[in-house]
């Protein structure tokens, strides 16, 4: 069956995803499912949080970097750990662009960060113990900032969500410099978390209580 680009649009754009595994199956080209180079199939099933279409997609050949859309990011932002694993191993396996950056100069441990709950606590986990590996990075992730000089630690201190007990224990690993580096306001990390230190959230929060001893030190 043949279909026209206005029709391929209309359905990319609705998100019928049985209707975009019929197409497949019927020999449309994965790449071709675009919607004015803001949209197209790979990123209708990440938001979709369709993990057989995704694989399936990756399967045939998409061409993760052809539309210029930041995949990663996305998937960080729907806050499916799953998803994101499946993509970056993807990205691995095929040596594309796995350290992307937005207009703002944010990576993917920003974005993260700056969707932090705790829900997506493991996100953040998962990042900073698989980048490095990923990236080949000699730098502490931690301080990676971006064009305002903001750390992703600035950007998850400043969401000011009560701190996931696995997020805090890797904190407490870092030497003072993770805490001591300045974004564009000369606040570093140690200002912002000693500004909150008599909330009454960080007093009756036992993993908050953890990180301000450490930064103490």
């Amino acid at each position: 069956m043949k279909y026209t680009q206005e029709e391929i649009y209309e359905i990319v754009r609705l998100g019928d995803l049985a209707t975009i595994v019929s197409m497949i199956q019927d020999g449309v080209d994965v790449n071709n499912f675009m919607i004015y180079k803001k949209t197209d199939v790979l990123l209708v099933s990440i938001f979709k949080e369709n993990l057989f279409l995704i694989n399936h997609v990756l399967s045939l050949g998409f061409d993760c970097e052809k539309n210029k859309i930041l995949y990663l990011h996305h998937a960080i932002r729907i806050g499916n750990l799953t998803i994101l694993e499946v993509l970056l191993n993807h990205y691995k396996k095929n040596k594309l662009n796995i350290n992307q950056k937005n207009n703002e100069g944010n990576s993917l441990l920003h974005i993260a960060c700056s969707n932090y709950n705790q829900d997506n606590a493991q996100i953040i986990v998962y990042l900073y113990k698989n980048l490095h590996k990923y990236l080949n990075l000699k730098k502490n992730i931690w301080l990676i900032g971006n064009k305002n000089k903001e750390t992703a630690l600035h950007i998850l201190l400043r969401r000011n969500y009560p701190l996931d007990s696995d997020i805090v224990d890797i904190l407490v690993e870092q030497k003072s410099n993770v805490f001591k580096k300045q974004d564009n306001f000369n606040l570093d990390c140690k200002d912002i978390i000693l500004s909150y230190a008599n909330s009454q959230s960080w007093l009756s929060n036992e993993n908050h209580q953890r990180l301000l001893e450490h930064i103490k030190k």
